[in-house]
């Protein structure tokens, strides 16, 4: 495990890009491509970059869902080089609000059940801090479950193909 200091800029910068993501959706362009690489990076980044893309390019009807929610951050399983981690985010009041991406103005809210999500964070040495490398799963309701917990574990090297894909 890495030292109590570096587990908690990993929770601040952690929090800081969701924070980040939940605004950005809505910032006027091209804002949101030229700040996302201060937030995340590698498959996380680009799947951002052509979401916000596509977005821009089109003329039509199109509508944006940002997820809101509490965050209490568990850090996990640090690579040897302690440059990449795993975070477990536990959200809690969560709520999807769908806008209109066009005037920003808010369509919906939906109301959605306690979920847990893992990302692979890595550290970045330009920028001096951690980011959002990609969306390693959402975990099922229950798996808190101590009988549950017995039979998982944390695999430290991240596969490129997982299930059906190999």
């Amino acid at each position: 495990m890495a030292p109590d200091s570096t587990v908690e800029q990993v929770q601040i910068d952690y929090l800081a890009a969701m924070e980040w993501l939940q605004d950005s959706l809505l910032q006027a362009w091209p804002r949101p491509l030229a700040s996302a690489p201060i937030y995340l990076a590698g498959q996380y980044l680009r799947h951002y970059q052509h979401i916000m893309t596509q977005y821009q390019g089109r003329r039509s009807y199109c509508f944006v869902g940002v997820l809101r929610c509490d965050h209490q951050v568990q850090v996990k399983a640090f690579a040897d080089d302690r440059r990449t981690c795993v975070v477990i985010d536990f959200q809690t009041q969560r709520r999807m609000a769908t806008y209109d991406y066009q005037t920003r103005e808010r369509l919906h809210t939906q109301y959605l059940p306690d979920g847990v999500t893992v990302y692979k964070m890595v550290y970045d040495d330009r920028g001096a801090r951690w980011k959002i490398a990609a969306l390693i799963q959402e975990l099922p309701l229950g798996w808190e479950n101590k009988s549950v917990l017995q039979e998982m574990s944390v695999i430290p090297d991240f596969p490129t193909t997982i299930g059906r894909d190999n």
